[in-house]
């Protein structure tokens, strides 16, 4: 039993918000299938080409990433993260009043920079 194939499909049913049902519907498998998938009842090796490929669309993945051949991507948030590393991030925003309240950019006449309507003129 490929028990770390079981594990990444509840990950990534959960990361989705996913009800085993809609997965199965949408994978074309049935309910029972995923919910023993899940379990540790079945693996990958029960499935066929299709049926992994479908299932693994079904979770926005490639089957390559589903089956543990490929590293899976990093969630956005990480990816973020990461990116953002060694900048500082302004916790909260303050806008004077000769700045845009849609975007925080100045008022260059009556017009922001992104093309905003200044309303209190």
């Amino acid at each position: 039993m490929n028990r770390e194939f079981c594990k990444r499909v509840k990950q990534l049913r959960l990361r989705l918000g996913m009800k085993r049902k809609y997965l199965a519907v949408k994978a074309g498998l049935t309910e029972w299938f995923i919910t023993s998938l899940e379990a540790g009842h079945a693996d990958d090796g029960d499935l066929n080409k299709q049926q992994l490929e479908a299932l693994a669309t079904a979770l926005g993945v490639s089957r390559a990433e589903l089956t543990g051949t490929l590293p899976a991507r990093p969630a956005l948030g990480q990816v973020i993260a990461e990116r953002s590393a060694g900048y500082v991030v302004q916790e909260s925003l303050s806008f004077e009043s000769d700045s845009c309240p849609q975007c925080g950019h100045p008022f260059q006449g009556v017009r922001c920079r992104n093309g905003h309507l200044n309303d209190n003129t």
